[in-house]
């Protein structure tokens, strides 16, 4: 009986703490006097070194890496922390996206979804690319080879000498979805496979579900494990990139109209990606040694 009260109370508890946050997002919605336009990228400078993003379908972006986007495209979070020092530089942004999410039959309308996005957050044209490959079908049962994604990488950019950073997902996915996992899997055979000792790799954290959304306090649960465990912040091995711009990603999610559906609505309020990003080194050793 008392069992049962308990996990009455912290159900109870959850609820009305998510509902708190919910109209704690609202109010500042209304009240906030930021532009929900992106500002102008301070990386357009194409001799500036490239970061690369690859995600498994549109819309991964804006549901998982926009406080990144955020940060490499316009300089612009409220709050970072153990960020590698080859970071802190202007960057050209490249956003691969290795399938066009043709899993309903709409891939063309969410290439055409992309390519907004891009535009709205101002990233050159050929800058981003979209993979469309028979072999790279969006879907939850179909099994993408990982040598396949990295052979794709490197054709991608083979002979280029200004590719310095990755990011994409981590071996468990963020929602544990197999196409997110093979991204994973090959980006760490392209660093393995071809000695890309330039290339630094960045695999976005996943979290349990209670974290993954309770949105914005997780950036709590983050400092106090990170300085809990560790005592000291360059020993975790972890980085962090908060923002604080709900209407900026609110709009950003909204341009994939086709995928736009009520849990997505809730998922870019509740969700702790929408206003934290935490990343892990890919690479087996570390490439890089000062950081801030």
């Amino acid at each position: 009986m008392e069992l049962t009260l308990a996990l009455e109370w912290v159900k109870y508890s959850l609820l009305s703490l998510n509902c708190g946050l919910f109209l704690v997002l609202i109010v500042s919605l209304l009240l906030s006097n930021n532009s929900p336009t992106s500002p102008t990228p301070k990386n357009a400078a194409k001799t500036s070194p490239r970061a690369l993003i690859v995600i498994a379908h549109p819309d991964d972006e804006s549901m998982f890496f926009a406080p990144l986007l955020r940060f490499l495209l316009y300089c612009d979070t409220q709050w970072t922390w153990n960020l590698p020092t080859i970071l802190h530089t202007r960057w050209n942004v490249i956003l691969l996206c290795l399938s066009n999410g043709n899993g309903d039959g709409i891939g063309r309308i969410r290439e055409k979804e992309l390519e907004k996005v891009g535009q709205f957050l101002g990233i050159p044209r050929e800058n981003l690319i979209i993979i469309n490959d028979p072999q790279l079908e969006d879907g939850m049962h179909t099994k993408w080879s990982p040598q396949h994604i990295a052979n794709i990488i490197e054709r991608q950019f083979e002979g280029e000498n200004t590719l310095q950073a990755i990011f994409t997902f981590d071996k468990v996915g963020v929602s544990s979805h197999p196409n997110h996992i093979a991204v994973y899997c090959g980006v760490k055979l392209f660093l393995e496979k071809f000695d890309r000792e330039k290339i630094f790799g960045f695999a976005l954290k996943s979290t349990n579900l209670a974290r993954k959304y309770i949105g914005v306090l997780d950036v709590a649960i983050s400092q106090f494990g990170r300085n809990f465990l560790t005592r000291k912040a360059d020993l975790s091995g972890e980085m962090g990139i908060f923002m604080w711009k709900p209407w900026w990603n609110y709009r950003l999610m909204a341009i994939h109209a086709s995928q736009f559906v009520w849990y997505r609505r809730l998922f870019v309020i509740f969700s702790r990606y929408t206003f934290l990003n935490t990343f892990r080194e890919i690479s087996c050793r570390s490439k890089y040694q000062k950081i801030e």
